[in-house]
């Protein structure tokens, strides 16, 4: 009776898959995969995507990951190009960005780089965290050989960082698993303060973010207020215009060096 209850929860798996949108997620054990390219020379961390080829990109709701890699170092490059996320990778949007690398098989994480944009805002800095907590993570200094730059070219958000292949867990096939996380939603403290006369809150609709200002910054039209000050109502307009979180499950293949060298 056991194995035929398994057997039938198996097929309404399948069957979930086959009608899913994203097919791709409908398996807890599934992760996409994200070829990294062998790179012989050294990556500048300097939030320049110029020298990253774009084709090995992998791009989900609006974020955008690359990987490449020599014997010695990962590097991993996370822009937007959509509205969505570069709020959510400029800090407009105050919810955190994690990429946690796994530990082998990918069932658990081994730690974590965080940008704590929902504590800091825009200008957070990197952080190693670790799995202690389901909500709140511990947090530890950041393996040596570890460098970070975050940036834009024009309206495009980039964060491009480096960590050392010996800090990351490896597979026997040369893959690394890694989950891309972008979590947590604002706080707001209702503050109770009267909206003027005719208005629903002190934020412009979208669109109106400024003029010229670059990405992350917030121009006449935008959100006037910050969160904690925020009333009620105005926090629910704001509340309604963030990015859903989300989490990416992938696998890394890490590059090798063209034969003969």
């Amino acid at each position: 009776m056991a194995i035929r209850r398994t057997l039938l929860l198996a097929l309404a798996a399948l069957v979930l898959a086959a009608a899913s949108p994203r097919p791709a997620r409908a398996f807890l054990w599934w992760r996409d995969r994200v070829t990294s390219a062998w790179t012989a020379a050294p990556v500048p961390v300097d939030a320049d995507d110029s020298r990253w080829d774009d084709s090995l990109a992998y791009e989900n709701e609006g974020l955008s990951l690359q990987a490449r890699n020599d014997g010695k170092t990962l590097w991993l490059l996370l822009t937007a190009r959509t509205e969505a996320g570069r709020s959510q990778l400029t800090g407009a949007a105050r919810q955190d960005l994690t990429i946690w690398f796994m530990t082998a098989r990918g069932k658990r994480p081994a730690w974590g780089v965080r940008l704590p944009l929902r504590r800091d805002g825009p200008g957070a800095s990197p952080e190693k965290v670790l799995p202690r907590g389901r909500f709140a993570p511990e947090v530890a200094p950041l393996p040596e050989g570890f460098t970070s730059r975050r940036g834009a070219v024009g309206q495009r958000p980039i964060w491009e960082f480096c960590v050392p292949l010996s800090a990351v867990p490896i597979e026997k096939d040369g893959r690394v698993a890694l989950d891309f996380a972008v979590t947590g939603r604002a706080d707001v403290v209702f503050s109770r303060r009267p909206l003027p006369e005719g208005a629903r809150g002190a934020r412009g609709g979208r669109g109106e973010r400024g003029e010229g200002g670059e990405a992350g910054e917030v121009g006449r039209g935008g959100v006037q207020t910050p969160p904690s000050r925020m009333n009620a109502a105005e926090a629910e307009d704001y509340q309604a215009d963030l990015p859903e979180p989300e989490r990416f499950r992938l696998s890394v293949r890490l590059g090798e060096p063209p034969p003969g060298r």
